[in-house]
């Protein structure tokens, strides 16, 4: 299984999905976890963190393999609808969705 952690594409967004601690967990339980270059240096955490932790770093021009090959997604804001078209079918993602509030993602994620 393959957990793809994105950089964040909401402005102003400075959060990560996950820290080295919860990367090295994932893991040791035999996921493969790659982590989007750059997506934890406004937390202040380097790929050098997420790598030490044993994932792999995307690089900017592999970033669409990597979002079509996760079988799960982290992310803390919801997915953007292209984001979402980039999700493989049947992936699954953990976020702040807020289904009530956002009806319209609810359906475009169930639809992918």
């Amino acid at each position: 299984m393959i957990v793809f952690i994105p950089d964040e594409s909401a402005a102003g967004e400075t959060r990560v999905a996950a820290a080295s601690q919860s990367v090295s967990r994932l893991v040791k339980l035999g996921y493969t976890v790659q982590v989007e270059s750059g997506s934890g240096d406004a937390a202040c955490l380097g790929d050098d963190v997420f790598e030490k932790a044993g994932a792999r770093i995307v690089p900017d021009h592999e970033t669409a393999a990597a979002w079509a090959a996760a079988d799960i997604v982290l992310k803390v804001r919801p997915p953007s609808d292209e984001e979402i078209l980039r999700m493989k079918r049947g992936a699954t993602i953990a976020s702040f969705l807020w289904p009530a509030q956002n009806s319209d993602l609810t359906q475009k994620l169930a639809e992918r």
